[in-house]
């Protein structure tokens, strides 16, 4: 096998080119290379608007893609901070809520310590306990609906307003 591979070799060595051919191509390459005037950098570097003539078909392509990204970062972005928004929002409300919830019981309290209370004061009592529940039962109501969770917390802020108020007039009639 590799005498018959050195066989191939040799003869392959003795293989060369037709004498009129290499003086052909010798003449092609140097008669070419004379007549031109072109510099090799200017052939490697293409222009500007060659790469943009070239880029035209793509365009619409291009942009329809630059606004589809655009679109879906801007929709992951609103989502993203409206989610935010609306969990500290629900933080916030559940603050309030506890808020609530200690006043409420200051007053319980107080109102069953205290035998004596002004008359005058337990009619604005009630009325501010009355309007602190309707403030309460229209956050009930609109969290049941789609509402807005802004306007349901500063509800629930003004009816802890009010039940702090209750909880200052009490406390001042000690």
């Amino acid at each position: 096998m590799d005498e018959k591979l050195f066989k191939i070799l040799k003869e392959m060595k003795k293989i060369s080119p037709e004498t009129g051919y290499s003086a052909r191509s010798k003449n092609f390459i140097l008669s070419s290379t004379r007549g031109a005037d072109v510099k090799p950098e200017v052939v490697l570097r293409p222009k500007l608007g060659d790469v943009l003539r070239g880029l035209s078909f793509y365009k619409p392509a291009l942009a329809a893609g630059i606004a589809a990204f655009l679109i879906i970062m801007t929709a992951g972005v609103y989502y993203v901070n409206n989610t935010l928004n609306q969990n500290d929002l629900v933080v916030r409300a559940s603050e309030v809520n506890a808020s609530i919830q200690v006043r409420l019981n200051e007053i319980k309290y107080l109102l069953e310590s205290k035998s004596d209370i002004d008359p005058a004061s337990i009619s604005s009592i009630q009325l501010m306990l009355e309007r602190a529940a309707d403030n309460l039962k229209e956050v009930s109501a609109s969290s049941s609906e789609s509402g807005s969770l802004a306007k349901s917390l500063e509800k629930i802020k003004t009816a802890e307003e009010i039940l702090c108020q209750i909880d200052i007039l009490l406390k001042d009639q000690n």
